[in-house]
Parts: C-alpha cells; structure tokens; sequence
C-alpha cells in the first residue's frame, strides 16, 4: 500500500485535497539562445529634443541560431553595463574598458577609440556568456524585446542560471528586427531608456 506521501495518491480526490503544486522553484523548459558575436561597427550622432548633440554606438546582436538585431546605446549605457558586470564578473575586471573623454568627445579618433574599445570589450563578454550567466548583457542588448514572451521570462527569472549548450528548440521569436542602415538615420531616440545621461 502507498499511503499518505505528498503527491503519491492515484488521482481519485483530486478536488477534495491539497493540489502537490511540485517543486517550489522550477526553472522554466526554455532554452535561451547563446551569443554568436556583438559587434561596433559604426557610430552615428544624433541630438536630443534640446539640441544637444551625443554620440551613439551602434551595436549589433547576434544569437547562435541565427537571429540578428541592432541597438544603439550610448557611450555612459555602456560604462553603466561595464560599471554593473565588473561587480560580479572577476574576468571583466581585468579589461581596459575605453576611458571616458572630457575633451575631443566628437573627435573622430576618440569616437573610434571607444568603438574599437567596444568591441573588444563585447567579444571578451560574448565568450564569458558561454561560461556563466550574464542578466545585465541580456537586459542591455534587449533580448527579452527580439523573443518570444516564454524565453523573455525564462531570461529574466532568477531560476535561469546557466543555459546549456544545445538547439533553439521550438522557440517562436518575433521576426528578426535587424535593418540595414548604410547611412545615419534621424529616429528620434536610439533607446527608450532613461533620458541624457
């Protein structure tokens, strides 16, 4: 006979008990697609509603299975990603992250320097996202925007350690919102966060 056990019974009184909810904490069964590769290629300048001018770097995401997107952030969202990730990841700590300019910001060589220190900086960060866990990259990059709602809770929810290595599985993701762009383009705000920083 099988008494009594949380879970153990056949079925019969389903209504009339304690429902066995499982395990407290159950990760979600998704599979949260790794990086391929972050790439600076460019940078483009814009000015905000009072005619300040400011400098974004356009970043371009892509995962391993293949899906592609761009976002341009700022030099100071880049240095708040680098600022929060140097907390806890010993390996960034050791990287010579592009030094903030208080002159020559918008001189070509110093715009350079910080692309290219940019990109070096992301392909340190994309090879540590094959070792560990890396919330603040993911938020950054907007990933939860380019996926489906399932994999967006899945990478938000604090039971999503480490994903394994292996296929995207039957992950339904938005189309890819990756556009050329050859020349600058006047959009109004390169990211919906928070305002000049």
């Amino acid at each position: 006979g099988g008494g009594g056990g949380r879970g153990g019974g056949g079925g019969m009184d389903a209504g009339a008990g304690e429902v066995d909810p499982g395990p407290l904490f159950q990760a979600p069964a998704v599979q949260v697609p790794w990086f391929e590769s972050i790439q600076v290629r460019d940078f483009t300048d814009l000015e905000d509603d009072q005619g300040f001018r400011f400098t974004v770097y356009n970043i371009t995401v892509k995962l391993e299975d293949g899906r592609t997107w761009k976002v341009a952030k700022r030099y100071s969202e880049v240095e708040t990603l680098h600022t929060r990730m140097v907390m806890t990841h010993p390996k960034i700590q050791e990287f010579r992250f592009p030094r903030k300019s208080m002159f020559n910001t918008f001189a070509e060589f110093t715009r350079e320097r910080r692309r290219s220190g940019f990109e070096d900086y992301f392909a340190l960060v994309v090879s540590l996202s094959h070792q560990e866990s890396l919330t603040e990259l993911v938020e950054f990059l907007d990933v939860a925007k380019y996926t489906s709602p399932t994999v967006a809770r899945a990478i938000r929810s604090p039971s999503s350690a480490k994903p394994s290595r292996g296929g995207a599985g039957g992950q339904s993701l938005s189309p890819s919102a990756s556009r050329p762009s050859p020349s600058p383009s006047p959009s109004p705000s390169p990211s919906p966060g928070p305002g000049p920083v």
